[in-house]
């Protein structure tokens, strides 16, 4: 398997985000994100801090270039770019993303700009975040705003990213920001999520009908032990949950409550045209796929009323998170979404694992990460072959990075970071990307690093 096995206008990128790559977290007047407040409340806001993107994005989109990558998605930090409650733009932020975005023209480089990447503004959340209605035109005005900024420069565009792990884990467990749970904020916040997406959509695609616009889904596919009535009817109800909420309703469907009857509750928060402004066929769907999950019926789960088994009890080989290594995973997803008529392109908008990865002399051996990433890219190559619509794959991460509240030990970067000095250091992956597309820079990969 090589590049030219996915066809010359296959899409090779590599993703970030802002509040886990960019720190200066404090300065260009930069205000608070929900993130911001919740790792403190955790005693961990030196962790915003991150790897300094901010400071080295022109070296490190450098780096990108010498692996032969040719596109790179990035997110906007809310509070950056607007750090009032207001669409009064923060000239210094403006400015930075404008810089980005002319390094990567200059460097031959196809920017990608994602919207939400999880950071929202501590003073949205105040009025009640994702669980208030008036967030739905918040977070379109948001969208409009910075497309104007930016359309001219940039084609594609990327709206919401993984609405159920942020909408879940933050609105639902509480064990992201903003720290909330229970039905009462996780059903409002969906509903609102996905109608800022739809409202967006229309906006963005009004002003600029050549943008190319879409938003990524987290999917795991969903795996049980033997056959019987319980264990499928267990499988369908956790699928619908994490595979199917943040897509079918998209696709003109309603709410699956007749797998999950807890989602009837949702009347609560629909209105009339709720639904029409939800049904919007993007112009692609990304697909990030890291594992798999293994249930079993449990009658006292509360709603799903199944249980996922822990993978090590299972005795699969797991990632540092514990995420059973099945790269089977994302060829599994993106033929999931082709059983839905509507289907638009798919892109997989992030492949990665979180590893260790020590620092051994100048350069990480990460012999791991290369033989997954492989295993994943034969997984894409198995998928197109059987006539996926699948448009490229980017790679998370270009740099190690902050993994939210499980802070720097999950390594997910291409290059290493040394989260005091900022330094940069090879890693083996990054050679073997080189490689793999047919660019073989090691040296320029070595010599960048090295700020030659």
């Amino acid at each position: 398997m090589d590049r030219a096995a996915f066809g010359p206008e296959f899409k090779w990128g590599m993703a970030i985000s802002a509040l886990q790559h960019e720190g200066a977290y404090n300065v260009g007047g930069r205000s608070a994100s929900i993130w911001d407040t919740f790792l403190k409340r955790k005693g961990k806001i030196e962790d915003l801090e991150t790897c300094g993107f901010y400071y080295h994005f022109r070296e490190d989109l450098k780096v990108l270039k010498a692996t032969g990558a040719e596109h790179f998605r990035f997110s906007i930090s809310w509070s950056r770019l607007f750090p009032e409650d207001s669409l009064a733009p923060n000239l210094i932020a403006e400015k930075f993303y404008s810089e980005i975005i002319d390094t990567c023209l200059d460097l031959e480089i196809e920017p990608w700009i994602c919207l939400y990447h999880w950071d929202l503004p501590q003073y949205l959340e105040k009025k009640g975040g994702w669980t208030n209605r008036k967030m739905v035109n918040h977070f379109a005005d948001y969208a409009e705003q910075v497309h104007g900024m930016f359309k001219h420069k940039v084609k594609n565009w990327l709206l919401i990213n993984e609405a159920l792990t942020f909408t879940g884990a933050g609105y639902y467990l509480g064990i992201h920001a903003p720290g909330k749970r229970g039905l009462r904020n996780f059903l409002p916040a969906v509903h609102h999520v996905l109608m800022a997406q739809g409202r967006a959509f229309r906006r963005l695609k009004t002003n600029e009908p050549s943008s190319y616009i879409g938003f990524s889904l987290a999917m795991l596919p969903i795996e049980v032990q033997g056959i019987s009535l319980r264990k499928m009817q267990a499988k369908e109800r956790i699928d619908c949950f994490f595979n199917k909420l943040f897509i079918e309703p998209v696709l003109g469907k309603p709410y699956p409550t007749d797998k999950l009857p807890f989602l009837k509750n949702m009347k609560k928060y629909v209105k009339a045209g709720d639904m029409q402004e939800i049904h919007c066929i993007p112009d692609f769907v990304g697909v990030q796929s890291y594992t798999r999950l293994h249930i079993k019926p449990a009658w006292y789960i509360p709603y799903v009323k199944a249980k996922v088994i822990p993978a090590k009890k299972l005795n699969k080989a797991c990632s540092y998170l514990g995420w059973e290594i099945y790269p089977a995973a994302i060829y599994k997803s993106l033929k999931a979404l082709t059983e839905y008529k509507e289907m638009p392109d798919l892109l997989v908008t992030e492949m990665g694992i979180p590893l260790e990865d020590e620092l051994q002399g100048k350069r990480v051996e990460d012999l791991q990460r290369i033989s997954y990433l492989s295993s994943s890219l034969e997984q894409v190559e198995k998928a197109k072959n059987e006539g996926v619509q699948v448009k490229g794959v980017f790679f998370w991460s270009l740099l190690d990075n902050l993994e939210w509240i499980e802070g720097f030990g999950p390594r997910f970067g291409l290059i290493h970071v040394d989260f005091k000095t900022k330094r940069r250091s090879l890693k083996a992956s990054a050679m073997w990307l080189s490689k793999f597309l047919n660019t073989n820079k090691v040296e320029q990969l070595r010599s960048v690093l090295a700020g030659k």
